[in-house]
């Protein structure tokens, strides 16, 4: 007599494999969120590895056709993790949003920023190793002094302040 599954079995199963794929879907569905929050400021995104397009959108030849077609039909940003953000066209007064894209390593702020802006979401942030600040940026003293105490081991560079940059 053959063996059959039983339906509790397979709810177990179904549901352990419900877990298990929820994890990175949810994970690219805030990282697709925070893009978006990106790119409503009229920033730029750049990737880990570039898988399917750059950070302007572009296709680029992906290195396999599966993961080609991986993206085309499930996104980038179920195969792809954001590295890098660059902010230069708007005015920045909130960096909340940041919190959907844990994986960050370096920012670029290139634009005014709001005089009461909260740098402390960027604590949220674990890769983070650099933030470039240029002299459009406006950041003065008070917030460098709260930066470096804010993110002890990030490389803050102020074009602003060129005798205060802290190396890592």
């Amino acid at each position: 007599m053959k063996k059959r599954f039983s339906i509790r079995t397979l709810l177990i199963v179904t549901t352990i494999t419900a877990i298990v794929l929820a994890l990175p879907i949810r994970g690219a569905i805030r990282q697709r969120q925070g893009r978006e929050w990106v790119a409503a400021q009229r920033g730029r995104v750049s990737f880990q590895h570039n898988y399917g397009q750059n950070f302007r959108g572009e296709n680029i030849k992906a290195g396999s056709n599966l993961i080609g077609l991986g993206i085309a039909i499930f996104g980038i940003d179920l195969f792809d993790t954001v590295t890098g953000i660059v902010f230069d066209c708007d005015t920045l007064v909130d960096l909340a949003p940041l919190r959907y894209l844990p994986s960050v390593r370096v920012i670029g702020i290139n634009i005014d920023m709001a005089d009461e802006i909260d740098f402390s979401p960027l604590t949220k942030l674990p890769e983070l190793e650099e933030i470039h600040f240029t002299k459009w940026t406006n950041l003065n003293e008070q917030q460098l002094d709260f930066l470096e105490r804010l993110l002890p081991n990030v490389e803050i560079i102020s074009e602003s302040h060129p005798n205060r940059v802290r190396r890592k």
